[in-house]
């Protein structure tokens, strides 16, 4: 793209583009030449709309061009040493004003949002210039070789610049002083900042991918001190790719895999562990009656006219036949036996019965969400003689979850599940009666731990308070 009156320095002077800005509303194109014009044009038809300076915006390439948020204001730097400010739309070419910055301009880097603009230097220093008050606000000075890009954190407080010299360094804007600096193997090209300002994407010469920078600062607090130009900086290794340490990674996996195994397995003494499952999971176990009520249709479904057959089926969440029943003798015709009681368990019944360590049976409640354990709880009241051995178990199950002291969240919102469901068949039962005194005797061992650590907490944290209640409220008013 070129206006009517560069055709003849096209041909004599092999006229280029230095510097493009494309507007914020991505209507225009501001386009900066070898030979100090500044042009604007239509980016969809590509018509020429506009010329900057009488005749020239500068006297020798321009090397930075800009515009601000809302169209009202062009922004220019060449290779003379002045940024020039210009109106977007005016019959008037001559510039608002003309800023000497010292040195011949580089190239320039703008945050729209706080009208920032950063002018690199040939002499590698770097000039932040307000637009609103169109003056140098802050100047960073310490790059050793030329500083090849800059950047702005999401929320204007640092400048990041890299340079030829091999250093990414991170000034305060608000201070002016160089807060981090890190030296690479390789010198960095071209680097810019995560919207949220999470990241630092990072280029380098003789290197083909993109490496990320994780910033600390969101993660943990940071002491950012003034650093000196005197400084030793350190030595940073790039970034690893995952192809390059995949067996390092899996290495590591392994080990992590087998020390949360270990951990896992090793219960402390006088500690209660907890599940680490959602509270989802257990805490409206009690309430599931009354959310059925709440959550049960106005109208009640209606029954289909015809079916075309009938099927048995299990006892169970997952709908399945049970054809066990017909069988077929001889002659071909089909028989019905009658089922023992054993058959009609449900397959966590049957787990439970055949169950010595419990182990299976709680990863089995684990796994399965408040509606399937109220129904598991409530098929264990059966009729036959199995149905005492089977609350039975449930006891023993509780009682063992009880004493080792793991999962006491979830032992308590069982524990509180079959007393509901089952309490007066218990306080009936001679055997199930007898037996509460050993659930009771672990329900209170359990509970005794963990109540002589929740008092001495609160003791220690009322003697603090007391001792040095100044001090602390201070620290928290802060």
């Amino acid at each position: 793209l070129y206006s009517n009156n560069l055709q003849g320095e096209i041909v004599k002077q092999h006229l280029t583009a230095t510097s493009i800005c494309l507007t914020h509303c991505g209507n225009f194109v501001v386009i900066g030449y070898s030979s100090g014009n500044v042009e604007r044009f239509n980016i969809q038809s590509g018509i020429h709309r506009f010329s900057y300076g009488t005749p020239q915006c500068h006297k020798g390439p321009v090397r930075g061009v800009a515009v601000d948020l809302v169209n009202q204001m062009v922004i220019s730097g060449g290779q003379d040493g002045y940024v020039s400010f210009w109106f977007f739309k005016s019959v008037d070419k001559s510039a608002m004003k003309s800023l000497s910055v010292g040195e011949g301009v580089n190239f320039f880097h703008m945050h729209k949002e706080s009208a920032m603009l950063c002018v690199s230097l040939d002499d590698f220093s770097l000039s932040v210039v307000d637009l609103d008050t169109k003056a140098v606000v802050r100047r960073f000075v310490g790059h050793s070789g030329q500083v090849t890009d800059v950047t702005f954190s999401p929320d204007s407080r640092w400048v990041i610049s890299a340079s030829m010299d091999c250093t990414i360094r991170t000034w305060d804007v608000y201070s002016g002083q160089l807060v981090d600096c890190f030296q690479v193997d390789a010198a960095c090209t071209s680097l810019t900042m995560s919207p949220n300002g999470e990241f630092l994407a990072t280029s380098h010469v003789d290197y083909k991918g993109i490496f990320l920078w994780s910033n600390r600062t969101l993660y943990s607090l940071v002491s950012l001190k003034p650093l000196s130009a005197d400084s030793v900086f350190p030595l940073v290794s790039l970034p690893s790719t995952a192809s390059g340490t995949t067996d390092q990674v899996v290495d590591q996996e392994n080990e992590s895999d087998l020390d949360s195994e270990d951990l896992k397995l090793e219960q402390i003494e006088n500690m209660i562990t907890f599940s680490g499952l959602p509270s989802s999971r257990w805490q409206n176990i009690l309430d599931i009656d009354v959310i059925k009520k709440r959550n049960k249709p106005l109208e009640a479904p209606k029954v289909p006219k015809a079916a075309p057959f009938f099927l048995p089926t299990l006892p169970s969440l997952n709908l399945e036949f049970d054809l066990s029943a017909f069988k077929e003798n001889e002659d071909g015709v089909r028989t019905v036996t009658l089922q023992n009681v054993r058959r009609n368990l449900t397959p966590f019944a049957k787990l439970l019965m055949d169950s010595s360590d419990f182990q299976p049976v709680i990863e089995k409640l684990k796994s399965l969400g408040p509606s399937a354990i109220d129904f598991e709880v409530n098929s264990l009241a059966m009729e036959g003689e199995d149905c005492e051995a089977l609350l039975l178990k449930f006891m023993q199950m509780l009682n063992h979850l009880l004493r080792s002291c793991r999962d006491f969240e979830l032992a308590q919102a069982y524990l509180a599940l079959f007393l509901k469901v089952h309490g007066e068949t218990v306080a009936t039962t001679s055997a199930l009666c007898s037996y509460m005194d050993e659930l009771k005797e672990a329900q209170d061992c359990g509970w005794r731990e963990l109540q002589n650590t929740i008092w001495y907490t609160l003791a220690v944290v009322d003697l603090k308070l007391k001792e040095g209640s100044g001090g602390l409220l201070s620290n928290t008013e802060r």
